[in-house]
C-alpha cells in the first residue's frame, strides 16, 4: 500500500509538471503570437508614415512645380514645354513611387498572415503532440493499475493458499 502510495503521489507530481509545462507552452506560444502581430502593426506604422510623408513631400513638389511653371509662361513658350515635361516625369516618379509603396504594405501583409498561419499550425501541432503524450500517460496508467490489480489478486490467492495450508497442518 506504501508503494501504491509513493505511486500514486508520483503519477500526481508527473502530471502537475505536465501541466505546468503545458501552462509555459502556451504562454510561451501566446507571447510569440502578440510580438508577431505587434510586430506587423509596427511596421503598417512605418508604412503609414513613410506614405504620409512621401505625401506631403509630394504636395510641396506640386506646390513647386505649379509656381514654376506659372513663371515659365510668364517667361516662354519653350519653358513651358520643359515644365510640362519636368511634371510628366514628377507623376511617372509619383506613381512608381505608389506603387513600390502598395508592394510593400501587401508584402508586409502576406507576410504576417503567413507568420500567423505557421504559427496556428504550430500551436496545433504542440496540441497534437501534447494530446498523445497525455494519452499515453493514461494508458500507462491503466496498464500500471492492471499489473498492481494482478498483484493483489495473486497475493490474496497465496495468502488463501497458506492459510488453507496452516489450517491443515494446524487443525
Amino acid at each position: 500500500m506504501a508503494i501504491s502510495n509513493a505511486e500514486n503521489k508520483q503519477l500526481k507530481n508527473s502530471v502537475s509538471s505536465l501541466r505546468d509545462t503545458l501552462i509555459k507552452s502556451q504562454i510561451d506560444i501566446e507571447e510569440r503570437i502578440q510580438y508577431s502581430v505587434s510586430s506587423a502593426n509596427d511596421i503598417n506604422k512605418q508604412l503609414k508614415f513613410t506614405v504620409n510623408s512621401l505625401r506631403d513631400e509630394l504636395e510641396m513638389k506640386d506646390i513647386s512645380n505649379e509656381e514654376r511653371i506659372q513663371k515659365a509662361v510668364a517667361v516662354s513658350n519653350s519653358e513651358n514645354k520643359q515644365l510640362k515635361d519636368s511634371v510628366s516625369s514628377l507623376r511617372d516618379t509619383l506613381l512608381k513611387s505608389q506603387i513600390d509603396v502598395e508592394e510593400r504594405i501587401q508584402y508586409s501583409s502576406s507576410k504576417s498572415h503567413d507568420d500567423i498561419k505557421q504559427l496556428k499550425h504550430t500551436i496545433s501541432s504542440l496540441r497534437y503532440r501534447l494530446e498523445q503524450k497525455n494519452t499515453q500517460r493514461i494508458g500507462d496508467l491503466q496498464k500500471a493499475e492492471v499489473l498492481k490489480l494482478n498483484e493483489q489478486k495473486y497475493l490474496h490467492k497465496t495468502i488463501h493458499i497458506l492459510r488453507k495450508t496452516l489450517e491443515e497442518q494446524h487443525g
